[in-house]
């Protein structure tokens, strides 16, 4: 599929990434806020938006995802899984606001936390780039 037509997908994807490796130094979660998270029911689902300023990347350039999980003793996740983040905002200049929510699927010492990582269809899987930016 990327050869075909010239190449045409082939070197949009190439100019993407160059584009990409230049501006993501510049990316970073400004704020990451949740709803009460104390005795939260199992069942239930935690609510989060996080704002990202992306300098200049668009949304359409990441994904932003919830990673989250059972915590251990030094209060990190473990085998945490994910939830894709929607962008719903653009707050201010290069800023976007993205929700998403957490399933409460067990009871204990649970965490959570956001990180951005470049996305385009064309990647053969989601951290080929090696790119990615932690609240």
């Amino acid at each position: 599929a990327l050869k075909a037509d010239g190449r045409k997908r082939a070197l949009a994807l190439a100019a993407w990434k160059q584009r990409v490796n230049k501006n993501w130094s510049k990316v970073r979660i400004t704020a990451v806020e949740s709803g009460p998270t104390d005795n939260l029911p199992v069942g239930e689902h935690l609510p989060v938006t996080a704002t990202v300023n992306l300098g200049e990347l668009g949304s359409d350039d990441v994904i932003a995802e919830l990673y989250f999980g059972r915590l251990n003793f030094e209060g990190q996740v473990v085998n945490g899984a994910t939830s894709e983040m929607k962008a719903v905002a653009a707050v201010d200049k290069g800023e976007v606001k993205f929700e998403g929510s957490i399933p409460c699927n067990q009871s204990g010492q649970l965490g959570f936390t956001v990180r951005v990582i470049p996305s385009h269809e064309d990647l053969a899987q989601k951290h080929e780039t090696t790119h990615i930016t932690w609240a």
